[in-house]
């Protein structure tokens, strides 16, 4: 009897530490100011609608030491180091950058399939897309509708101020930004009178006719914010989505944001702080890496200058 009794409270202890291992959890290491960690913690709100029941865990590590040294720890479980982020620690995976489609993967890899498929939402009967797929048709949708003025969350809080540098390029050609037509008086920045919440060109701008360095002072800046600022107009009807500059009009597919760090860059992606971008929209650039090179790398001058509104 004793060793019935003490089989049935095993087994009770093995079901229990079994149904608490198949709670959803992510560990989510982050940085403050990090783009992309803004735009994954944006995301979650899909994230919860696949798995409705997860546990995410936010641990800042930019400015926080001790979860500095919980970030090492983790990681070191995989025999890795820290090295940037965000990280996703997801049972036994690890992913690293803001990926939706590696998450969801490593989601149901240790914890089953989500409650909702966000990436194909009327997948056809008997089929199943490769993640990959899945991914393009997820960022086809996210990103390309254009999100009315009213509900773009931008926060203008006192002593956001920092600058990067960007070129645009409209069918191959260089689009020069220095006329007077694209240029921001300092005193409509926020904070100074004259600045006004309901136009986004207070908190997002260029100044002193100099046309390759976007001055910020608030968060929730994206790109499509600031090409708006410009006179770029996003649209979408039953034909595609589209964006307009001056009387002509191109199909959405055709404008990209290159870095010249490397990596994808979204135009509903934060601007951040030092950056060095080249947009294209239209034709292709004859030598994209040439014109990376050749974006200015000024934007920190601009940072420490006491000229500048604040």
């Amino acid at each position: 009897m004793k060793y019935l009794m003490t089989t049935v409270f095993s087994v009770l202890a093995l079901l229990a530490t079994a149904t608490a291992q198949q709670i959803p959890t992510l560990d989510f290491f982050h940085g403050r100011e990090c783009p992309h960690c803004i735009n994954e913690k944006a995301w979650f709100s899909d994230l919860k609608k696949a798995y409705p029941d997860i546990v995410i865990n936010e641990y800042e590590v930019w400015h926080d030491i001790a979860n500095q040294a919980l970030w090492g720890q983790r990681l070191a479980e995989f025999d890795m180091q820290p090295t940037s982020v965000p990280t996703n620690i997801i049972g036994k995976n690890v992913v690293t950058g803001f990926a939706p489609e590696k998450i969801i993967e490593a989601m149901e890899a240790n914890f089953g399939p989500p409650a909702v498929d966000l990436f194909n939402a009327e997948p056809a009967k008997g089929t199943k897309d490769s993640w990959w797929k899945r991914f393009k048709t997820w960022v086809t949708t996210w990103f390309s509708d254009a999100p009315a003025e009213e509900e773009l969350t931008v926060v203008p809080p006192k002593g956001i101020h920092f600058h990067s540098n960007f070129d645009v390029y409209i069918d191959g050609q260089k689009l020069d930004l220095s006329g007077d037509e694209f240029m921001t008086e300092p005193a409509a920045c926020y904070g100074v009178p004259g600045g006004s919440e309901e136009n986004l060109g207070d908190f997002v701008h260029l100044h002193y006719n100099v046309g390759d360095v976007v001055h910020v002072h608030a968060e929730g800046i994206t790109w499509r914010i600031f090409l708006e600022t410009l006179g770029f107009s996003f649209t979408k009807n039953e034909a595609g989505s589209f964006v307009a500059f001056k009387g002509q009009e191109w199909s959405l597919r055709d404008l990209q944001l290159y870095s010249s760090k490397g990596g994808g860059v979204q135009l509903d992606h934060l601007i951040g702080k030092g950056q060095r971008i080249v947009v294209k929209v239209g034709s292709e650039i004859e030598n994209l890496e040439a014109a990376l090179e050749a974006v200015a790398s000024n934007a920190a001058e601009f940072d420490n200058d006491e000229t500048e509104c604040h």
